[in-house]
């Protein structure tokens, strides 16, 4: 063939192409043998990966109710924005629309792993509307519904129950091998902390597939979440709203027991917090706020803070005295409002003096001098043994973290600490709940607890029962002693007929109660950063005691004329519930 002539070119340009083709369709399908024979396996895993996806079903965490049933802690619905994380880098039409809309983190600008990851929590129904209305158009977006803790008390409650928070790194760390994961929440506080592992649930799951809209297609499996365990406590929520009325503003702490068996009924201490608020992310400064200035929200004064327990500590050296046989019901000491040890003065508050005292007299009008000199009679170390045979100087063992310890001091203490000897003026101040000795609200109430009972320390508690999610018993509560006191019948008369007389004519006279006989104490303690703490802690009914409510206030004044009258509204109260 002439390839010059016309035809002959024609005919070369279709052999060129048809060669072309041929060696196009050859590395086609070695392109697709590849894949397909080589490939293929990994390729299919990777398109069943793309189809489907698990989602996790969050378990509730279980309720908390009170002793007559009342919900203390709950759940509500929560929704979170949650993205598939597609692998692709790049612009993003969901990654736009999450950020500009619901203000995501730019964080989520790309999405390299594949897994769902939370973009943005507890997000607001009408949020919520506006992303399922648009889910065609966000492939990659789904809800996610997770239970968030609410608090109906509010603040009412938040230093019994705490509150949760998403686990920190530290956390992690402990907990990962119990099946917690990065975003999850844990209890920081309280209860909430306490008893963690039966409030938390197990998590649940979901194996879906999806087109490539994201649309869920057929559900492969489901396990269902599991709730957690309810908690029903020793707390009466009436006695509860009682004293947060009854303390109002003032800064300080509260606490009512139950004294023939350690229960707790009401606890309350201020400054305090809503926990609600950490349902929801809380901004740097919320948190800088809640924790400014020198008295934090979050410390339970009744566990935590240490106080010198003032003239309520002569319970303990009235008893150290009366059972070591060191004085009897009729023996004097002569207060003339000072008293002489080495070369300093120790003053009575009454600055003329009560005169000629008896213990009876000593304890009702609170005399410092007749103290001043028992205290030296009964020595440092029996009051120390009989304080710590009380349950001062160590925890109660209540069911809440952070619980501090107190202190007793000792001439070994001190050489200890400071290097230094014991003085007689140590002892002195000692005699009346000064000095170095530091109590913390419920031990002082414990130790009066045991002396409303007959002699019998018990451990504190707030855990009455757990419950399953629908209300069968799992474990009860019961009544733990610590240890029986015997005190003698004496010591036990002496002492309840002084603390009866305090109220009905001595300092605690605001504390009277019409139609109950209310035993009790004052204390006024000295404070060196500021005015002083004002202590009452009383019992009722005297001849058969089934409440004890011990009050703190932080530089109120004395404790006959502020902490007094609000013990007794409190005990008027509950004595009227019916």
């Amino acid at each position: 063939m002439d390839f010059d002539s016309p035809h002959g070119k024609l005919h070369q340009r279709l052999s060129t192409t048809a060669s072309i083709f041929v060696i196009l369709f050859i590395l086609l399908s070695v392109r697709l043998w590849y894949l397909q024979a080589i490939r293929g396996a990994e390729y299919a895993a990777l398109s069943q990966k793309n189809s489907i996806r698990l989602i996790r079903l969050r378990a509730p965490r279980g309720e908390v109710i009170d002793r007559q049933g009342e919900v203390l802690l709950t759940n509500r619905p929560g929704f979170n924005v949650v993205v598939f994380r597609s692998g692709k880098t790049g612009d993003n039409p969901s990654r736009d629309v999450l950020f500009s809309t619901l203000g995501v983190g730019k964080e989520f600008s790309d999405f390299p792993i594949k897994r769902f990851s939370p973009a943005k929590k507890d997000v607001p129904w009408e949020k919520v509307v506006w992303v399922v209305e648009r889910k065609t158009n966000l492939p990659e977006v789904s809800i996610e519904v997770q239970p968030k803790r609410y608090y109906p008390g509010g603040q009412t409650t938040s230093h019994i129950l705490g509150y949760v928070g998403e686990i920190g790194q530290s956390e992690m760390q402990e907990f990962a091998k119990y099946g917690y994961n990065t975003g999850d929440m844990i209890g920081k506080s309280g209860i909430e902390k306490m008893f963690e592992n039966q409030l938390r649930g197990k998590d649940g799951g979901k194996q879906v597939i999806v087109n490539a809209k994201g649309h869920q297609i057929k559900i492969l499996g489901c396990k269902e979440p599991l709730p957690g365990s309810n908690i029903r406590l020793t707390i009466d929520y009436r006695i509860q709203k009682l004293i947060e009325s009854a303390i109002g503003k003032k800064r300080g702490g509260i606490v009512v027991i139950d004294p023939r068996n350690g229960e707790i009924l009401g606890l309350v201490s201020r400054p305090d917090f809503d926990p609600n608020i950490f349902t929801r992310p809380i901004s740097s400064e919320a948190w800088s706020e809640l924790n400014s200035g020198q008295h934090s929200v979050f410390t339970n004064r009744v566990i935590q803070g240490q106080y010198p327990p003032a003239s309520t500590f002569k319970l303990v050296v009235a008893a150290a005295a009366l059972e070591e046989g060191l004085i009897g019901a009729n023996d004097l000491f002569v207060c003339k409002g000072s008293y002489q040890v080495g070369n300093r003065a120790f003053r009575c508050w009454r600055r003329k003096g009560h005169g000629a005292v008896n213990i009876t007299e000593g304890i009702v009008q609170s005399c410092d001098i007749f103290f001043y000199q028992l205290g030296q009679r009964v020595g440092v170390e029996k009051m120390a043994y009989y304080a710590r045979k009380l349950g001062l100087g160590s925890p109660t063992g209540i069911d809440i973290p952070g619980e501090r310890a107190g202190l007793i001091p000792t001439p070994r203490w001190k050489r200890d600490r400071f290097r230094m000897g014991w003085y007689p003026g140590d002892t002195v101040n000692m005699s009346i709940g000064q000095g170095y000795v530091l109590t913390t609200p419920i031990q002082m109430a414990n130790a009066f607890c045991a002396i409303a009972n007959g002699g019998t320390l018990y451990k504190l508690h707030l855990l009455d029962a757990i419950l399953t999610p629908e209300g069968k018993l799992i474990e009860k509560t019961a009544p733990r002693i610590i240890r029986q006191l015997d005190l003698k019948p004496q010591t036990k008369k002496i002492l309840r007929e002084a603390f009866i007389s305090v109220v009905s004519r001595g300092t605690g006279r605001k504390a009277n109660v019409q139609g109950t006989d209310v035993a009790g104490k004052t204390g006024t303690a000295e404070n060196p950063h500021g005015a002083d703490h004002a202590w009452f802690i009383g019992f009722a009914p005297a001849d058969s005691p089934r409440i004890c409510v011990a009050v703190l206030l932080e530089n109120a004044g004395g404790g006959g004329s502020v902490a007094a009258p609000i013990c007794g509204k409190i005990i008027e109260g509950i004595m009227n519930f019916k």
